[in-house]
């Protein structure tokens, strides 16, 4: 069982690590590289299971996962594709650029449509 979400204190701990990869270099100076290296860090530091980077493409309407880092298969993936048809408060959301502060992914208005898709099947 892995430790309880260290909190946002730990920002400093993120940046020092950060800061590490930027002195270190990047491996082979790839962006793809460069990305996952980030989000395993990110996932690491602040002991984070699932740790995401994703672009809007399709003329904003769909989101694509860039890179997915999972903590405990220490396995990325990427592809995974969102589409406003079928999240429409959400992306709704993004189009307005409002905040989307979800402490409780199931309850908040932008992301409860991602309960039978994506949040149930990623717990």
């Amino acid at each position: 069982m892995q430790p309880p979400f260290r909190p946002l204190s730990s920002s400093l701990d993120l940046q020092g690590a950060f800061a590490q990869l930027a002195r270190r270099g990047f491996h082979g100076n790839r962006l793809d590289e460069a990305l996952r290296q980030l989000t395993a860090t990110t996932a690491q530091t602040l002991n984070i299971e699932r740790v995401s980077l994703w672009g809007l493409c399709d003329q904003r309407q769909e989101l694509e996962c860039i890179d997915l880092y999972e903590l405990s298969q220490d396995r990325h993936s990427s592809g995974f594709k969102l589409h406003a048809r079928r999240y429409p408060e959400y992306f709704r959301a993004l189009r307005l650029g409002e905040p989307i502060i979800a402490d409780d992914a199931l309850k908040h208005p932008s992301t409860q449509e991602f309960l039978r898709d994506h949040l149930l099947s990623n717990r």
